[in-house]
Order: structure tokens, then C-alpha cells, then sequence
């Protein structure tokens, strides 16, 4: 195992946008703890070896780290491996909307997600090596990012319809159901 942590790689150039990069955190078990100073950005964090606890709580395996105001002491047992992406803080609430505002917060990614995120955390376990598990990170953002990018512009049109007067009843409680919905 390497003992470079974290290793940062560059992300593709249409998710720059979204992401400030890619991470790949690979720690031998003779590494008892990490320290991370503050952060503005969040992480998206899939660990597929060993365990991790921070201000007392395990690590979700699948979890949204939110931006951080105070630095962050991870404690590890065992070997640590584990794939990741740096969302931008602008880019963090229109991926999950129910994690705007929130700082220094865990959440399991399946909490944020819902049941899509469980295809999406097989996939990456399933995926032979770094590259091929950030790949998938890549793909569920880029699939995100499509989502918000149609209900922003479906949310616009539809209040377009209301403020007109041509949206008829049905119309509107569509209008009011993708208004409703988690990102």
C-alpha cells in the first residue's frame, strides 16, 4: 500500500464545474489517524477497506462529508482504502439539496441519494481498481448533474406556465410535486 494521503487526481473536464478533484486515500495499518484542517469544500466518500471513526461516530462506508469549520481527526483500524471526489461548495446543494447549509456533518450517501445510491456503491465495489471506482463516482455525477440541469429548467418553465395562467390544475401539482422532490 501506498502511504501517500490523500492522493489527488484530476477530474474530467466537464465535471469541473462540480468537482475539485478526485481522491484516492490508500493508508497501511501501521496509520492510526488522518488529520484534515478545515474545509470549505464537502467530500463524497466510498471506503472499501477498514474502518474509520471521526468526533466519535464510524464513518458511513457510503458517506457525504460536508464542508468543516474545525479540523477533522479520523482514527483507522486497519488498512484504509478508500475512493473519493472534492465537491466545489457551490456545486454541493444543487447535487443534494437536503445538504445545503450543513457543516461539519457525516451522512450516509444513501440517506442523500436514496435507494439509487445502493447500484451505485455495487458498482464501485465491483470496479477493479481506482480508476474504474472514481469512474463510477464520475458517471453519478455527470447523471446528477443532467437531473438538476432538467428539473431547474422544467421548475423555470412550469412557473413560466403558472405565472401566465396556462397551467392548467394537473400542470400545477406536477409543478408543485418536482418543486417538492429531493435533488
Amino acid at each position: 500500500m501506498q502511504d501517500v494521503i490523500p492522493q489527488l487526481l484530476p477530474v474530467p473536464h466537464d465535471l469541473q464545474p462540480w468537482l475539485e478533484a478526485a481522491v484516492v486515500v490508500k493508508a497501511p495499518a501501521t496509520l492510526t489517524q488522518s488529520h484534515f484542517p478545515a474545509m470549505i469544500s464537502s467530500m463524497l466518500v466510498v471506503r472499501l477497506q477498514g474502518l474509520v471513526v471521526c468526533r466519535g461516530e464510524t464513518v458511513p462506508p457510503s458517506a457525504w462529508i460536508s464542508a468543516s469549520t474545525v479540523p477533522a481527526d479520523y482514527q483507522h483500524s486497519g488498512e484504509v482504502h478508500a475512493v473519493g471526489l472534492v465537491v466545489r461548495p457551490e456545486a454541493s446543494g444543487a447535487l443534494f439539496a437536503n445538504a445545503r447549509g450543513l457543516s461539519n456533518t457525516m451522512y450516509p450517501l444513501s440517506g442523500l441519494v436514496g435507494p439509487r445510491w445502493s447500484r451505485v456503491e455495487q458498482e464501485v465495489l465491483a470496479a477493479p481498481e481506482d480508476q474504474a471506482q472514481l469512474g463510477v463516482l464520475f458517471r453519478f455525477v455527470r447523471a446528477r448533474d443532467r437531473t438538476t440541469v432538467f428539473l431547474r429548467d422544467a421548475q423555470a418553465t412550469g412557473a413560466c406556465l403558472v405565472a401566465s395562467g396556462s397551467a392548467d390544475r394537473s400542470t400545477r401539482r406536477s409543478i408543485h410535486a418536482m418543486e417538492s422532490a429531493p435533488a
